[in-house]
């Protein structure tokens, strides 16, 4: 585990130097991530989320490696509709909100763009295309179309031109939307990206003495927050994988100038870099030890602080 890794390790001496440590030292025991679905649509970072310990029933858990030094649990599965793609023996997956898609080194990447270029025939209606089906940790997850299709426009920056290629195409408006990117990890690591976020919101907990680090998924409203929440009384069950989310948008129009993939994935070095991982709260600022939200509106600028109703603390992130 590397000094910049974002989950900690019990009984590591290295804790102390880690990034991670930023987390047990404000307080914050766990945090979550929703993104909205819309072009510009508001983000959501809530710290010590009560939402797992109130409804424990309506998450799937997700079981965090610690020795991977990221945010990754195990991948398996990997479809485009029926037609296998990947990780048939299983893989690993970090859960990124930081990459801007779906992430994949050159063989799965190259598949999968091939497949769903090939499947384009109006980019006007990409909702009778195939969803992407996978296992993390053994629990069926899906993604719609939009995930791994879009509508790009914009010139994509140098750094990122090494990941994300506008197609050559010009009688077609719209492309597969994946980025390739390789990793150092025994697990052969993909990205779940910003996608996964639009559809499922996810509560990242770090590991106490009593259990590891785990990874709390369901599946997000419209107002990002745990969709079951609203209508466990009549569910009576978590979300299966393959609902939509509510109101999701089912196409996906792309910057390419604002992709923008990790600086652990993209200059990678086992010996210069260690074990990196997602780290939020290395740039956050003056951050309450209580529950709270930060709202991240399209491309930030600036930060300042608010108070929610209830007196719950929230980092606002306006434009």
């Amino acid at each position: 585990m590397g000094n910049d890794s974002a989950v900690m390790e019990p009984g590591n001496p290295g804790n102390e130097m880690s990034f991670a440590v930023l987390f047990k030292k404000l307080g914050v025991e766990n945090y979550s991530i929703c993104l909205g679905t819309g072009p510009q649509a508001d983000g959501y970072l809530t710290w010590n989320d009560p939402h797992i310990q109130e409804y424990p029933e309506l998450f799937a858990r997700l079981e965090v490696p610690v020795e991977s030094g990221y945010w990754m649990v195990t991948l398996t599965d990997f479809r485009l509709g029926n037609q296998m793609i990947a990780c048939e023996s299983g893989c690993g997956a970090v859960l990124d909100s930081g990459t801007s898609l779906i992430a994949a080194p050159f063989e799965p990447f190259s598949e999968l763009s091939s497949r769903a270029d090939d499947l384009i025939t109006d980019c006007s209606d990409i909702t009778g295309l195939p969803d992407l089906h996978f296992k993390l940790d053994g629990v069926p997850f899906s993604l719609p179309p939009d995930s791994y299709i879009g509508k790009v426009h914009g010139k994509t920056s140098k750094d990122i031109s090494a990941h994300f290629r506008k197609s050559g195409n010009e009688n077609r408006s719209c492309q597969a939307a994946l980025m390739h990117v390789s990793m150092d990890s025994a697990m052969g690591a993909r990205i779940l990206g910003m996608p996964f976020f639009r559809k499922y919101y996810s509560v990242f907990s770090q590991p106490t003495a009593k259990s590891g680090a785990a990874v709390y998924t369901t599946l997000a409203s419209e107002e990002c927050l745990p969709a079951a929440e609203q209508d466990a009384a009549a569910a009576g069950r978590p979300p299966r994988a393959g609902e939509r989310r509510p109101g999701a948008a089912r196409q996906e129009t792309i910057d390419a100038s604002a992709l923008h993939v990790p600086m652990w994935a993209t200059a990678y070095s086992a010996e210069a870099y260690g074990r990196p991982g997602q780290n939020l709260l290395s740039k956050g600022r003056g951050l309450s030890r209580s529950a709270g939200r930060k709202v991240v509106r399209g491309v930030p600028s600036r930060l300042r602080h608010d108070a929610e109703e209830g007196g719950a603390h929230a980092l606002l992130v306006e434009q």
